[in-house]
C-alpha cells in the first residue's frame, strides 16, 4: 500500500513540474519594454562608426631614431618594398606589401609614423613591387598556373587603390628607377620581356629569351644591361647572356650550379668547379675574368654606382658543392655579413657584423637600395621581416 502510494504521489509531482514548465515557456512572456535596456535613441536608425583610420596619430611608431646602422622594421612578414620619395622636399619613406591581403604600408623614416596606403585587398598576394615616387604597385596573387598581376594606382586622398591586371604567364617582374615596370611571360619554349608603362597602361617588348626556365637579374631600367642564365643547381650547367637594347648575346661564362648578378660593366657569378664552389668577377670592357678569394652567392649582393662596388651578405656558414641547391630548399640557413667588393681591386671590407649589432642571426635576401644609395632594405629569409642597414652611417 505504501509502495503504491509513493507511486502516485511521484506521478503526481512530474505532471506539476511538466505544467509549470510548459506555462513558462509559452505563456510567460515578459513586458516588452523589458527586452532591452533602454538606450534612449528616440526612434533612431543604427549607424556603423568604423575604426579610426590608420592614418591618425595614433598610428605605431617604428624605432628610426635610434643610433643603431641596423634596424629592423616590421615584425610581420613582408613580400615587397621600396623607399619613396614623392618629390625632393618630402620626407622619404618606406612602402612595404603585406602578404595575403596586398594591403600596402609606409613608415615615415624621420617621425617613424606607420600609415596604411591601401586597404584594397588583394587575395592570396605573395610578391609586390612598388615604384620609387609611390604612386603604383605591381602584385602578384596566387600560385603557380593560376597566378595572375595585377598594377594598382594608389589614391593621395584615400586608402584605396584603382586596379588593372596585366595578361599573361608573368615568370618574372621588377620595378625600374624611372617608375615603370619590367616583366616577363613564358610563351611556346621562349620568354618575352616587355616594359609596362603604368601611366597608359601599355607594353613593349624588349628582348626575347630561346628558353622558358630562365633567372632574370634586371637593370635599374629597361636600357640597361639585363643578366639571364637557366635556373641554377649544382648538377647542371649553365651559360650567361646579356640582354641590351634589345638584343641577346652570349658571355663567356659557364658553369655548373650558376647564378650571377652584373652592373653595366661587372659580373659576379658563382659556379661549382671539381666539387668546390667559386666566385668569379667578369669585366665586360675587358673581357677579364678574375677568381675571388671570398666566397659569395650574387643573389645576396647589390651593386652601388656611386661606391663602384658590390655590397655583399656574406655567411660565416662555408658553402659547399651542394651550393646553391640547399639553400634554395631551406635545408641550410646562413648567418651573413654586409661586406664591400672592389671588382677592380678584387678586394674586400667588412662593413657590419649583423649577428653582433643586431643580436639576430640573419639571411639576408632581396637587397634593395635607395636613389642616393644611403640605406640597404632587405629580408631575412628566416623570418620574411624587412630590416633596414644605413650604409653611409658612421659607427
Amino acid at each position: 500500500m505504501n509502495r503504491t502510494l509513493f507511486i502516485i504521489v511521484g506521478i503526481l509531482l512530474t505532471l506539476v513540474l511538466l505544467g509549470v514548465w510548459a506555462y513558462m515557456l509559452f505563456f510567460n512572456v515578459p513586458p516588452e519594454s523589458n527586452q532591452f535596456a533602454d538606450l534612449d535613441l528616440n526612434g533612431a536608425p543604427e549607424t556603423y562608426v568604423p575604426p579610426p583610420f590608420e592614418n591618425s596619430s595614433d598610428s605605431p611608431l617604428v624605432d628610426v631614431q635610434s643610433l643603431e646602422r641596423l634596424r629592423q622594421l616590421t615584425t610581420e612578414p613582408v613580400i615587397g618594398y621600396q623607399q619613396v620619395q614623392v618629390d625632393a622636399s618630402s620626407t622619404p619613406m618606406v612602402y612595404y606589401i603585406k602578404p595575403g591581403t596586398g594591403h600596402i604600408y609606409s613608415i615615415d623614416l624621420t617621425s617613424g609614423e606607420e600609415t596604411r596606403k591601401s586597404g584594397t585587398t588583394i587575395p592570396s598576394a605573395r610578391k609586390g613591387v612598388v615604384t620609387p615616387d609611390g604612386q603604383y604597385a605591381l602584385i602578384q596573387y596566387g600560385y603557380g598556373l593560376g597566378a595572375e598581376f595585377v598594377v594598382g594606382h594608389l589614391s593621395t586622398t584615400s586608402d584605396e587603390m584603382s586596379t588593372q591586371n596585366i595578361p599573361g604567364t608573368i615568370v618574372s617582374f621588377a620595378v625600374t628607377t624611372d617608375n615603370k615596370f619590367l616583366y616577363a611571360t613564358k610563351e611556346v619554349n621562349q620568354l618575352v620581356a616587355k616594359q609596362y608603362f603604368p601611366t597608359s597602361n601599355t607594353s613593349e617588348i624588349l628582348f626575347t629569351v630561346p628558353f622558358a626556365e630562365a633567372i632574370i637579374d634586371w637593370g635599374g631600367t629597361a636600357v640597361d644591361s639585363h643578366y639571364i642564365y637557366p635556373k641554377a643547381n649544382s648538377s647542371l650547367e649553365g651559360y650567361l647572356y646579356e640582354a641590351k637594347q634589345g638584343e641577346l648575346n652570349r658571355l663567356p661564362v659557364d658553369g655548373y650550379g650558376l647564378t650571377a648578378l652584373g652592373s653595366n660593366d661587372d659580373v659576379m657569378y658563382g659556379t661549382q668547379l671539381n666539387g668546390t664552389y667559386i666566385t668569379q668577377m667578369f669585366n665586360r670592357p675587358s673581357s677579364t675574368k678574375t677568381t675571388f678569394g671570398q666566397l659569395l652567392l650574387p643573389e645576396k649582393c647589390l651593386w652601388f654606382n656611386v661606391r663602384n662596388s658590390f655590397v655583399c651578405a656574406d655567411s660565416t656558414t662555408s658553402l659547399k658543392s651542394d651550393t646553391p641547391n640547399t639553400w634554395y630548399e631551406g635545408t641550410v640557413s646562413y648567418v651573413d655579413n654586409f661586406w664591400e667588393i672592389k671588382p677592380q681591386a678584387t678586394s674586400s671590407n667588412l662593413l657590419i657584423d649583423t649577428k653582433e649589432e643586431s643580436g639576430r642571426e640573419l639571411d639576408i635576401i632581396n637587397l634593395i637600395t635607395d636613389s642616393e644609395e644611403e640605406n640597404i632594405y632587405f629580408q631575412n629569409k628566416n623570418d620574411q621581416t624587412l630590416w633596414l642597414y644605413q650604409i653611409n652611417q658612421p659607427e
